[in-house]
């Protein structure tokens, strides 16, 4: 039944669109690019709770789990939130509300409620939820009508992220260390065979890599389909 409702909502919402609704999606779109790219700039130029002792690779939430990422972060990414609320409270019925609400709480709790390097049962809370995010945009493309090709690209990128994930915490457990942690860095690392650490630093990239595709095929894919729009836009 509910992805019936699901259903009817997203085309409720699709069908509702405007020329302003599409601008909207548009610049939302822009704004939420150039933070993931403004994001990694300012952590590698040293604007960040460990100074110039960057890590590479890294994921997205290590990045800016603090400093002057964090705050950028959370106006540009909230700018970004900003027009596409425009757009669900305007064309929107309850359950989208309801809906784009919740998806911007799970993101903002994920990031500065629970931010990664915590340990302990904070890192598990911060798994879990980023995990619902990411489920969350295959909702996302029920709304925007995001093309085949860009869903391709999200969802081979979210499984490749998942495998690489599982293979670090296993190296994680095997080693007892942490890839990404707040606290005094564990020397068990350094014990690690060389290639073992070589495979583990692979590991990281194409998690790194991965988690980056993600969201910028999700980004790219927001306005594949404006051009639906014969009547409106």
């Amino acid at each position: 039944m509910l992805p019936a409702i699901l259903s009817n909502s997203a085309n409720l919402f699709f069908n509702r669109f405007t020329k302003k609704d599409a601008r909207c999606i548009r610049d939302a779109q822009r704004i939420l690019l150039s933070n993931v790219f403004l994001n990694l700039i300012l952590y590698y130029q040293g604007c960040v709770v460990d100074g110039n002792n960057t890590k590479f690779p890294a994921t997205i939430s290590y990045t800016i789990r603090g400093g002057l990422p964090l705050y950028t972060n959370l106006l540009v990414w909230t700018a970004g939130w900003r027009q596409m609320m425009r757009v669900w409270f305007s064309k929107g019925d309850q359950m989208a509300r309801t809906f784009a609400v919740q998806m911007y709480l799970v993101g903002f709790s994920t990031v500065y409620l629970f931010p990664v390097g915590q340990g302990g049962w904070r890192d598990q809370v911060h798994g879990a939820l980023a995990g619902l995010y990411f489920i969350y945009h295959g909702v996302m493309f029920k709304y925007l009508r995001t093309t085949t090709p860009f869903q391709i690209g999200f969802y081979v990128s979210f499984i490749t992220f998942l495998v690489k994930l599982r293979q670090i915490r296993k190296l994680e457990d095997l080693y007892d260390f942490r890839t990404e942690t707040n606290q005094n860095k564990n020397t068990t690392k350094r014990k690690m065979p060389v290639q073992i650490q070589n495979r583990l630093w692979w590991h990281e990239l194409t998690l790194m890599l991965t988690e980056n595709a993600m969201f910028i095929s999700f980004l790219l894919g927001m306005t594949s389909s404006l051009k639906q729009l014969r009547r409106n836009y």
